[in-house]
């Protein structure tokens, strides 16, 4: 017997509760606005609940549809007509190798919101109960553990701020009635109504059926989510835990000697817990048991490297680091730092005048100064000047990874190398 419905919480009231009980130190909001019913009523909602000068709404541009810059006009008007700003974001959706169209443009939209979201701000988004079941459907379709059957939090942190979705215990319907009452609509954006999108598949036609026997199977899942995430977070503890005695050398790093001796689901848990908390997306559970496997049995001559979109994990002299994709580097070019009182920008980093200062002192304004990086045999020379030494030993012998030595600026002043970034003279 199904249970007897109760009636879902008001819109309104929850947008106003869940940011005052998460983020009531929060001066500013950024409202996650795609255009469609949900973000609108969201929209509308916020400019009703908090001052205007706190508030300010996101556009993501996937530019994956034709009529996408005509969307992120009607976004911007739609913002103006309730006195608020409206930035448009335009992203590279396109999938990596390994991830699927949905998970790439995911990815693509969180990585923008987060870059622009301050410390000061919450984002809101629109996704409600519906959005919830559909999660944790597509979690155990594909697999996932108890961290997947958890699906969304309420709360999370993103970028320097936070993210809220305060309606997630609110049913689509709920939420379609509130627009219908305010006259308010969305646009409609047919990727939502594709079914060769996995999401939309259960949407249109397993939920449907779902629901012809068990009505309140959206509520149902919701709660079986809210388990998984009580598991998901005890699950969590105990990898922390392990962490203090599984951590390496370094801060981030960990020690595989250590990580072996654990029980085999420990390690698989506290490989999760220590890739999540680095910022980066875990990997499958093919890839993290390959991972796990090649951390704790690799020969301890043998450095393995794992990779999945989003991220990797490299080992060297026993300890494990975890690692977000590198951007390309050209290996043979030379940048001319004109100016040695600015910093430096390089593809890959920013180097700043004072670790300049701190590899070659005070300079003449006639030095030419040059950042390159390492093609193989170079030698640094001592600051006795009694002779050089190997570069590559001495990179090693500061602990910087074979990953790292390619990528470290080099700075030669006059022609002559006289250092690394980062790496003290010998």
């Amino acid at each position: 017997m199904n249970e007897r419905a109760t009636d879902p919480p008001d819109p309104y009231q929850r947008l106003a509760a869940v940011i005052a009980e998460q983020a009531p130190q929060r001066t500013g909001v950024v409202v996650a606005f795609s255009g469609g019913p949900d973000s609108t009523l969201l929209l509308h909602l916020a400019a009703e609940t908090l001052p205007r000068r706190r508030l300010r709404a996101l556009h993501i541009h996937h530019g994956w549809h034709a009529d996408a810059d005509a969307w992120a006009e009607h976004c911007q008007q739609v913002a103006r007509g309730l006195g608020l700003r409206c930035e448009s974001v335009r992203v590279d959706a396109g999938a990596k190798r390994g991830e699927g169209p949905e998970a790439a443009a995911r990815e693509a939209r969180y990585t923008a919101l987060a870059e622009r979201l301050r410390p000061d701000e919450v984002l809101l988004t629109a996704h409600h109960r519906d959005d919830q079941a559909e999660t944790l459907l597509l979690a155990l379709l594909r697999g996932g553990g108890v961290h997947g059957w958890a699906g969304m939090p309420v709360c999370r942190t993103l970028g320097a701020g936070l993210h809220l979705r305060p309606w997630l215990d609110i049913p689509r319907d709920r939420l379609q009635t509130e627009l219908h009452r305010r006259g308010i609509e969305g646009l409609d954006d047919p990727a939502n109504a594709d079914t060769d999108y996995d999401r939309v598949w259960l949407r249109e036609r397993v939920l449907p059926v779902l629901r012809e026997r068990h009505t309140e199977v959206d509520a149902t899942l919701a709660r079986a989510a809210d388990q998984a995430g009580e598991a998901a977070a005890g699950v969590d503890s105990l990898a922390a835990h392990d962490f203090v005695s599984c951590r390496g050398t370094y801060a981030a790093t960990l020690d595989c000697a250590a990580l072996a001796a654990l029980p085999v689901s420990r390690q698989r848990a506290l490989l999760r817990c220590w890739i999540h908390r680095r910022g980066l997306p875990r990997p499958g559970a093919a890839r993290l048991e390959s991972l796990r496997r090649q951390l704790v049995e690799a020969a301890a001559d043998r450095n393995p490297h794992v990779a999945w979109p989003g991220g990797e994990v490299r080992r060297w002299r026993g300890e494990a680091w975890v690692l977000a994709p590198a951007p390309p580097l050209d290996p043979e070019a030379v940048y001319d730092w004109t100016d040695p009182r600015q910093p430096q920008e390089l593809p890959h980093r920013r180097v700043p005048p004072e670790a300049l200062e701190a590899l070659a002192g005070p300079l003449d304004e006639s030095s030419h100064v040059q950042i390159r990086f390492r093609q193989g045999g170079e030698r640094l020379p001592r600051r006795d000047g009694e002779g050089s030494i190997a570069l590559k030993r001495w990179l090693a012998d500061h602990g910087i990874p074979p990953w790292e030595r390619d990528r470290i600026p080099l700075v030669y002043v006059d022609g002559d190398l006289i250092g690394a970034i980062g790496v003290p003279r010998p």
